[in-house]
């Protein structure tokens, strides 16, 4: 009996939560993603802008390096999560993927990509432990 309320309750919340999810995704038009989950002890290592205007019939690619030199932070830091927020929030943004690095890592290199005759506009906030 246990096992079928469960497996109801599963199926529910399921529904309920993906739903909600795919209409905010949906509405929402930018294309902001997160890499690692939040920390209870992290704090916020820096945020940086990255932007690059559009080129005709072109698609524009850069990538951001996130390497710390020794004396930048006070203690060496580990990443636990990087959050990065697409500007533009009409569905004309670009998209970021994790190149290399990111969060248990002490540095990251995210690679950035515009829509075709579009550029791109990313906050990349980082943070660590």
């Amino acid at each position: 009996m246990s096992r079928i309320i469960f497996i109801v309750l599963s199926v529910l919340a399921y529904h309920t939560l993906g739903a909600t999810a795919a209409k905010n995704i949906e509405n929402s038009g930018s294309h902001h993603v997160t890499f690692g989950a939040q920390s209870p002890r992290e704090v916020h290592l820096g945020r940086y802008t990255a932007m690059e205007r559009f080129k005709p019939v072109k698609v524009v690619e850069g990538d951001f390096v996130y390497r710390p030199k020794p004396n930048d932070l006070q203690y060496s830091r580990t990443i636990t999560r990087i959050v990065i927020t697409d500007q533009y929030d009409n569905g004309n943004g670009g998209y970021a993927t994790l190149k290399d690095g990111g969060p248990s890592t002490n540095f990251a290199i995210i690679h950035l990509k515009s829509q075709r005759n579009h550029g791109y506009n990313f906050v990349i906030d980082i943070y660590g432990i």
